[in-house]
């Protein structure tokens, strides 16, 4: 899996060409849980936070062309209810992105249900981002890391 080169620069210009006036970005698959090399989980509650500061700095620069998704480290439901905390009450992002799965257990699995109650009661835009399932992935974290 290659990763784009972004920038917020080459974004607008983009934007600018196609009419677009404001984008709400996210990351996608894989997101930040990488079962294999991060057992404790702290790489994957690391990046989230890094990832949500990164986007509210996007909307702070350009508030007026930039809105943002927060990644949440899932399958940590206890610390992804931390990170919707401060990122909806502190960096005031716009929603959460999920993948459809998280190390196999889909949205719908019972482990999910406090993160959806809280979802809910907060009335949370949530976009959902297809992920392949764990049994068919073909790629390897050496190939994430190139």
């Amino acid at each position: 899996m290659r990763f784009p080169n972004w920038s917020a620069d080459k974004a607008f210009e983009v934007m600018d060409q196609n009419g677009i006036s404001t984008s709400v970005i996210s990351i996608s698959a894989p997101g930040v849980y990488f079962r294999d090399k991060d057992p404790s989980r702290e790489f994957a509650r690391g990046l989230s936070r890094k990832t949500n500061e990164i986007c509210a700095g996007l909307i702070k620069s350009y508030p007026e062309r930039s809105g943002a998704f927060a990644t949440l480290p899932l399958p940590d439901v206890d610390a992804a209810l931390e990170e919707l905390e401060y990122a909806l009450d502190v960096l005031k992002l716009d929603g959460v992105f999920l993948l459809s799965n998280y190390d196999g257990y889909y949205l719908g699995d019972t482990r999910f249900e406090r993160l959806f109650s809280e979802l809910n009661r907060r009335k949370v835009v949530v976009f959902v981002h297809p992920a392949t399932p764990l049994a068919s992935r073909k790629y390897t974290w050496e190939s994430l890391n190139r």
